[in-house]
């Protein structure tokens, strides 16, 4: 039995090649040239879970950047609706308490009374009209906001 790292040596004198490997000893079944490949097959086996674990770690961290990034666009989309949103229902509410405050007053039986003055009575049934016709408006427009946003996917934490 020879023990050696000489590959000229091993050429020469040995007519039987033994391999320890996993615990145990057997005839290897190949010359030297066949054992170089066989070790680097080894090397290689050892070496492929790291790699695999390494790129799973990495398109783990590529997704979690990706759904980052989706979110961050996700929440640019839906910032200036959400304000917008904001804007519409304070004009809604100062629209419907200044329609409230023209119905008060056109429900004054004393500005319809015989010597009142009429240009009264027609701005504020002007005023009134622009009331209702603004608020139309800004309530279609909040209506298509939120129709806007629901077709957006709901923002994940």
């Amino acid at each position: 039995m020879l023990v050696s790292h000489d590959r000229h040596l091993l050429r020469t004198a040995v007519d039987e090649l033994w391999i320890v490997a996993h615990g145990r000893a057997r005839v290897f079944d190949g010359d030297l040239d066949d054992y170089a490949a066989w070790l680097t097959a080894q090397k290689s086996a050892a070496r492929a879970p790291a790699a695999a674990a390494l790129e799973q770690k990495a398109e783990r961290r590529q997704q979690r950047e990706a759904a980052a990034a989706a979110r961050q666009e996700l929440l640019r989309q839906r910032r200036p609706l959400l304000k917008e949103l904001e804007h519409l229902d304070q004009q809604m509410a100062a629209l419907n308490a200044e329609a409230a405050r023209l119905e008060t007053e056109l429900a004054d039986p004393e500005l319809y009374a015989a010597g009142t003055d009429r240009k009264r009575l027609e701005a504020l049934t002007r005023r009134q009209d622009e009331v209702r016709q603004t608020l139309e408006n800004v309530e279609l427009r909040w209506l298509e906001v939120h129709t806007i946003l629901e077709a957006l996917p709901a923002p994940k934490r």
